[in-house]
């Protein structure tokens, strides 16, 4: 005989309700006897630490003086003066017992109605444990006044477990009670849930079949129009369609940013081998060009293994740490670096002011006027100049990167930040329109204000802020 889905999750439910509500309640009975003997510690504890506070060791003189004036208090001469307890000292509490001893064990103040079962128990200072006696189990804490002025004294407390073990019975015996109404409502609700449960799986069935049979994973499952179980089944399905699809798109950025930022040094140590094998030069200029590619070529190393969790940024920033840099070191070397490669005749002219301190991560902050840089070569005019000024105000860093090349137009001025976003020119210049997007993701990063002014034919400036404060 062939059972129907709709009573299949009936008896699913007959049997997987009554395991689940019997393990639920097993679980509660003994998280509820974990819970209520922590608390039980913890208020047994407090009480003891709380007693300590209520002792007093005085002189002869003292003990005048405090006598007249605390003549509630209780007063015991011990050793060579009087030992003064506060007259909110507690002997008992809530079946708490609490009590005074000397290190031998004898009983000064307070109450112990156990004291015979527990005679032989040596006093251990701050530690708690469970004893059990022909009466019954107890919880016994012990706490060792050594402090200046003090001769060796120690609190004990004393509490019954009892109460905790009649509260527990009532809990299982509620549990047990109640155990049978709840899985006659749970399987009531599973039958009329069971009703329309088809209906949605085929939807579901549909999407994930046109899905598995195509290459489109922008296809999302519908929403079931209900807060249930399989609207949690679609949603988190929906969710891992997306994270499949962010790592396919991941993959495809990581081949792009690669190409994006490894050109430009790779170009940099070309150009400087160039430079130093042209002719024969002093060993000062070969010591200079071998600092720039020992620096463009640690900078290549660190991009290798960052780029990928670069695309994560937003995911994962602590892939990225900050530290106090020397900003105006990092930007000068940079165009140091880069004035060499002269592409299309363009200088680099740079007015820094030194020693301005900024916290970032310095690969990133590099990696940003590294790519500002680039955009300037590739778009500035034949011969033209990149200006790059650095400077501080009260509260900010601002830097600028002007160039005199062939502008944006205004209306794309919004879009220029956009992943994969080029911009239209009459140059035929083409990029792979991620340089500037990386920019502001790491201005951003870094809590900074981007702001870009253009003019077709004029040029380009871009404007970046960062808050001293951050």
């Amino acid at each position: 005989m062939k059972l129907s889905i709709r009573l299949r999750i009936i008896l699913w439910f007959l049997l997987s309700t009554f395991f689940i509500l019997s393990l639920t309640a097993t679980l509660v009975f003994f998280i509820s006897n974990s819970v209520m003997r922590r608390t039980t510690k913890n208020y047994f504890i407090s009480a003891v630490e709380e007693n300590t506070d209520k002792l007093k060791m005085l002189s002869e003189a003292e003990y005048e003086t405090a006598s007249e004036f605390d003549a509630d208090d209780i007063f015991i001469h011990y050793k060579t003066g009087y030992l003064q307890i506060d007259d909110d000292f507690l002997m008992t509490l809530n079946s708490m017992e609490f009590g005074l001893y000397t290190a031998d064990g004898s009983l000064l103040y307070g109450k112990n109605s156990v004291m015979r079962e527990i005679i032989d128990l040596p006093l251990k200072d701050s530690h708690i444990i469970s004893y059990s006696t022909a009466n019954g189990s107890y919880l016994i804490y012990d706490r060792r006044l050594a402090s200046e002025g003090f001769p060796e004294l120690w609190i004990r407390g004393i509490a019954p477990l009892k109460d905790t073990s009649a509260q527990l019975f009532d809990i299982a015996i509620y549990l047990a009670a109640f155990l049978p109404f709840l899985i006659i409502i749970i399987l009531l609700c599973g039958y009329l849930a069971a009703r329309g449960i088809v209906k949605p799986i085929k939807k579901i069935e549909k999407t994930t079949t046109s899905i598995t049979d195509g290459d489109n994973l922008s296809l999302r499952i519908p929403d079931t129009g209900s807060n249930d179980e399989l609207s949690a089944l679609s949603s988190n399905f929906n969710k891992m369609l997306d994270r499949l699809e962010t790592s396919f798109e991941m993959e495809k950025r990581f081949a792009s940013d690669a190409s994006h930022e490894l050109r430009t040094p790779v170009s940099v140590i070309l150009a400087q081998t160039e430079f130093s094998l042209e002719k024969e030069r002093e060993p000062a200029d070969y010591i200079e060009s071998l600092e720039v590619i020992k620096r463009q070529g640690r900078r290549m190393h660190q991009l290798i293994g960052n780029m990928l969790s670069y695309t994560r940024l937003e995911q994962r920033i602590d892939n990225y740490p900050f530290e106090s840099l020397n900003f105006s070191r990092l930007v000068s070397d940079l165009c140091s670096d880069m004035m060499p490669l002269m592409v299309n005749d363009i200088t680099i002219e740079y007015d820094v002011e030194p020693d301005i301190m900024l916290n970032g991560n310095p690969e990133l902050l590099a990696r940003m006027l590294q790519n500002l840089l680039e955009n300037a070569y590739k778009y500035g005019k034949q011969g033209g100049t990149t200006k790059v000024t650095l400077k501080k105000d009260k509260n900010h860093v601002n830097l600028l990167v002007e160039d005199n090349g062939i502008g944006i137009n205004k209306e794309q001025l919004n879009l220029i930040f956009d992943r994969f976003f080029r911009a239209s020119n009459k140059s035929g210049i083409t990029g792979s329109g991620l340089g500037l997007s990386i920019v502001k993701k790491i201005v951003d990063m870094h809590k900074g204000v981007i702001e870009v002014t253009s003019e077709e034919g004029s040029g380009t400036t871009f404007t970046i802020s960062f808050d001293l404060k951050n």
